[in-house]
């Protein structure tokens, strides 16, 4: 739903010195004022992977009048600090994390969609190429 500020200049034109008659013009401009629209949301992680360790750049924005006043990020539904819609984040624990932006302005919030991002094992390089490794042990026990 849209909203509207009318921002109005009032004219008035006189027609006679001699009488007393005047005309008033009025002329508008509407300013339409929303809540935040078409938050994005976008990391520099490649195809959403990274690595352990790994920092990644979180960056989100929005189309507002009046303009935005702030943005939250949700990581996994926690906050993270910081406003003002750029986060540097050292993901150093492997997992899933899910990302999510809010834009504020004075008429409202608004969300973004989420993204996820997954972190991958430790990165080792070998050769010039440089791959993220996660190890695994399978230990079974025979009591026999």
């Amino acid at each position: 739903m849209q909203n509207y500020i009318p921002m109005c200049i009032k004219l008035y034109y006189f027609l006679d010195t001699t009488r007393v008659e005047f005309y008033m013009m009025i002329t508008c401009i509407y300013l339409f004022t929303d809540p935040p629209e078409n938050v994005q949301l976008e990391t520099s992680a490649a195809d959403h992977k990274v690595c352990e360790g790994e920092t990644v750049s979180i960056n989100c924005s929005a189309v507002a009048v009046p303009s935005v006043t702030s943005y939250q990020l949700l990581e996994n539904g926690s906050v993270v600090s910081g406003t003002s819609g750029i986060w540097i984040r050292t993901l150093s624990s492997g997992g899933v994390f899910i990302y999510k932006c809010v834009a504020n302005n004075s008429l409202g919030s608004t969300e973004s969609e989420f993204v996820i991002v997954t972190v991958n094992g430790k990165q080792i390089f070998l050769s010039t190429t440089e791959y993220c490794v996660r190890f695994f042990w399978n230990m079974s026990l025979n009591t026999a």
